[in-house]
């Protein structure tokens, strides 16, 4: 079961270093739990249901380009990151971040913690 105190902790570090929340995937179990750790989300991030619990944050890095990262809430750490051009369309930027959630149902499956 997801942790919402690590899942604070978690935001508050990726904070510290920039990072912006952009979406919380949770599945239905987790949802109310982390809601009430975390407390109300800006308007702007995205709470969607998902099989694993997962956040995505993204950050400018080059001049040209954000950095965004989905990393997991539950078992040990993981995280994967994509690097997204400004001259991405809205479909190609969203086709990259959905090619990252299924690596990374896949690597839950590989590791048994889906």
């Amino acid at each position: 079961m997801l942790q919402p105190a690590s899942a604070h902790q978690i935001i508050s570090q990726y904070r510290r270093f920039g990072w912006r929340l952009q979406a919380a995937l949770v599945d239905n179990r987790d949802l109310e739990n982390l809601l009430s750790e975390i407390g109300p989300l800006d308007e702007n991030v995205e709470v969607r249901i998902f099989e694993i619990p997962c956040l995505w944050f993204s950050r400018r890095t080059q001049p040209d380009s954000d950095t965004w990262e989905i990393r997991r809430l539950r078992g040990n750490p993981y995280a994967l990151v994509e690097v997204i051009s400004d001259a991405a369309t809205q479909e190609m930027r969203r086709a990259i971040l959905q090619r990252a959630e299924r690596r990374m149902l896949d690597a839950a499956d590989s590791l048994g913690k889906r």
